[in-house]
């Protein structure tokens, strides 16, 4: 995957194919390489900034194989501020993916194929970028936003603290009903229903006139999102789980047509046919263990966060008082995000 003259160690972390080079080289490739991380020219960098960022690079690497993904992505990146080698791209996006942020990952990916369009591994690395997209979408969320809101109102999303805007103003929503009630610091409650589609934005707006009778407090639905979200968990596992073992099979089936490659006879006369069936066999069933690892890991790695979420919550509603004002009760939503699943709330 690097260019001539460029030594390349090929080995397996956890049964997917990594690409470590041994020394960070200069490229000088033109491209633009957008969603990246910012690199200085490699025509720049001295002697002595090339071997920081090998040095940064193989700690990188070897963090890596011991699973230390968020320290490895730190290193690397050091490294590519350094001296800006697309095969730094190619592990930014490894580490990225073993952490589960598959945006992330996805954007590396494709800045790696713009910096070094030559790539030998071109073919899988596009493999990896469709399967880490598709993962993706089924994340997709609506999103909410608010209108002629008092200054200090809290805002609360079924019974929940609403979870914090991001950069666009917008919050983040699943897919389906909903209740948003505005609570302002003096004046009644407002109390709105909506229904949330993904890709979609729905707009709430304060109106004193929508507070609901006896205003007695927002609703607590943890125990049924709980619920929900727990036995969302366990489905989304149960298929990880499918997948990953479903890998051992395609190694198993890997391992077998090696074998048999061995034992054919050179001076039989079927034995160029039989050599190029069997090697397509082989890479067949090397492809379909990649892509059952990677979606079995990503799989259980959602369905995990779902189940944790999902018991958090049931806790939660165990233990909280009935009592208790809204503002000081714990409470607790499961919002998905890109990759997976997040837990906001008030513990």
């Amino acid at each position: 995957m690097l260019r001539p003259g460029m030594p390349v160690l090929r080995t397996r972390i956890g049964g997917v194919r990594l690409a470590l080079s041994l020394g960070v080289a200069p490229f000088t490739a033109s491209a633009a390489v957008p969603a990246s991380p910012s690199a200085s020219p490699a025509a720049t960098a001295g002697p002595d900034l090339k071997a920081q960022a090998a040095a940064l690079y193989k700690e990188g690497a070897g963090l890596f194989r011991e699973g230390k993904f968020r320290e490895a992505g730190e290193r690397f990146q050091a490294a590519y501020n350094l001296d800006p080698s697309p095969i730094l791209l190619y592990n930014l996006a490894r580490a990225a993916e073993e952490l589960g942020d598959a945006t992330t990952a996805v954007s590396h990916y494709k800045a790696y194929l713009a910096r070094y369009p030559q790539a030998e591994d071109r073919a899988e690395v596009e493999r990896r970028i469709r399967v880490l997209e598709a993962v993706r979408k089924t994340a997709v969320t609506g999103s909410l936003a608010l209108a002629a809101v008092p200054e200090g109102a809290q805002i609360y999303i079924d019974g929940a603290p609403a979870p914090a805007p991001g950069p666009d103003g917008l919050r983040a929503l699943s897919p389906g009903p909903h209740v948003v009630r505005i609570v302002p610091v003096d004046g009644p409650a407002s109390e709105t229903s909506i229904d949330a589609h993904a890709g979609a934005t729905v707009t709430v707006a304060y109106d004193p006139a929508a507070s609901p009778a006896g205003d007695a407090g927002p609703a607590r639905p943890l125990r049924l999102w709980g619920w929900i979200a727990t036995g969302v968990g366990v489905a989304v596992a149960g298929v990880g789980t499918y997948f990953y073992l479903d890998s051992f099979s395609a190694a198993d089936d890997y391992k077998k047509y090696g074998n048999q490659v061995d034992a054919l006879d050179p001076g039989s006369p079927s034995y160029l046919a039989d050599l190029d069936r069997l090697d397509g066999k082989s890479q067949d069933a090397l492809d379909r263990m990649d892509t059952d690892l990677l979606l079995g890991r990503v799989l259980l790695g959602v369905g995990g966060v779902a189940v944790a979420g999902g018991v958090t919550m049931l806790v939660l509603d165990l233990t909280r008082s009935d009592a208790a004002a809204p503002e000081a009760a714990p409470s607790a939503t499961l919002v998905p995000v890109p990759g997976g699943l997040g837990l906001v709330g008030r513990f």
